[in-house]
């Protein structure tokens, strides 16, 4: 997706990604009659984002919020650790930098119209 990401180092993000864990969590009730019932649940969140610009730094940044420039998109909240930082061959004299990451702690997503 293309868009914007703040809460991380200087950066022109060119692109990201993110891919969402959910999980299934038991929350059969008494009044469920025998049947087992599951209610869906956001476990965690990983990606990656290219960018131009200042590089990023590994580690902890708090506060992220990335957010899909098309209409209707998404915005994605929560604290990231950037795990590993590559960087790419330069185009016309700028290198572009690939950095992928994990979600720690709460995330949060919303689409909006």
């Amino acid at each position: 997706m293309s868009g914007s990401i703040t809460g991380t180092s200087g950066t022109e993000i060119t692109e990201w990604n993110i891919d969402f864990t959910v999980d299934a969590i038991d929350s059969t009730s008494m009044a469920s009659n025998g049947w087992v019932e599951n209610t869906p649940c956001l476990k965690g969140a990983s990606g990656n984002f290219k960018c131009i610009g200042t590089k990023p730094t590994e580690g902890l940044h708090n506060g992220c919020t990335f957010v899909d420039s098309a209409v209707g998109g998404v915005t994605v909240s929560g604290s990231i650790i950037i795990q590993e930082i590559d960087d790419a061959t330069p185009v016309s004299g700028i290198i572009t930098y690939d950095a992928k990451f994990v979600f720690t702690g709460t995330v949060t997503a919303a689409v909006y119209a």
